[in-house]
């Protein structure tokens, strides 16, 4: 009887030993796996802020550049903050009102301040005949787009899903060419893509022809490599 209340002694003492071995050893697993994570974000963070540098230097060494590229960022880091409004005074040095928005149509075709500053000419009445002239500049041909802004973002389900689709938008332009309304809306699948689709042309322009005009596009979103998101646009009248 001693001898097996021995060994049922032994045997509990070397179940505890085992048992606090493996915890002792989870615990160095996870402040290792901790470790790593840290320097996997302390990495990416540095990465991050080279990154920023060379945007920076690029966006000062190019202003136009730098207003086109960061009109499109809602939240910028206070370094690309500082090149935006550094770039800003640039631009708008020795330019009055009518001279800045005038510059943007012009010269910013690429950024998001563009509409409003061609919808801030249209109410001077300024804005057509610029506008005719940027288009026979540009080659682009009457009813086709001027301005088209970019997609803020593919859909986050969608994209998560790897989903991809199409919408048909038949939309109407004013004779200024500025969009009036939407004809229809066909997203595929349905209702996917309809809103994004939605905020992305309600913002656009065509080349003014002086008389109003309905334009349809089929904008395809695809997924490229690593669920990269993108669009395409096809057709249109």
């Amino acid at each position: 009887m001693y001898q097996l209340k021995s060994r049922l002694c032994l045997l509990v003492l070397l179940a505890g030993i085992s048992a606090c071995a493996a915890e002792n050893s989870g615990q160095g697993n996870n402040k290792k796996d901790a470790s790593t994570v840290a320097d996997y974000y302390k990495q990416l963070s540095i990465l991050r802020q080279e990154q920023e540098r060379k945007n920076y230097e690029s966006y000062i060494a190019d202003c136009k550049f730098g207003l086109a590229e960061l009109s499109w960022q809602s939240r910028r880091s206070e370094l690309l903050e500082g090149a935006y409004q550094t770039c800003m005074r640039e631009f708008r040095a020795d330019l009055d009102e009518e001279g800045f928005h005038k510059a943007v149509v012009l010269e910013l075709k690429a950024s998001a301040l563009w509409l409003d500053s061609a919808l801030w000419l249209h109410k001077k009445g300024l804005y057509v005949p610029l506008a005719l002239d940027l288009c026979q500049q540009l080659a682009i041909a009457p009813e086709k787009f001027l301005y088209l802004p970019r997609m803020s973002r593919y859909p986050i389900q969608a994209a998560r899903d790897g989903i991809e689709g199409k919408v048909v938008v038949t939309q109407l332009f004013d004779d200024a060419g500025f969009h009036k309304e939407f004809v229809e809306i066909v997203s595929t699948p349905e209702r996917v893509f309809s809103r994004t689709a939605e905020r992305l042309f309600n913002r656009s322009t065509v080349c003014p022809t002086g008389a109003e005009v309905t334009n349809t596009i089929t904008i395809d979103f695809i997924l490229e490599k690593n669920n990269k998101p993108g669009y395409e646009l096809s057709g249109g009248s």
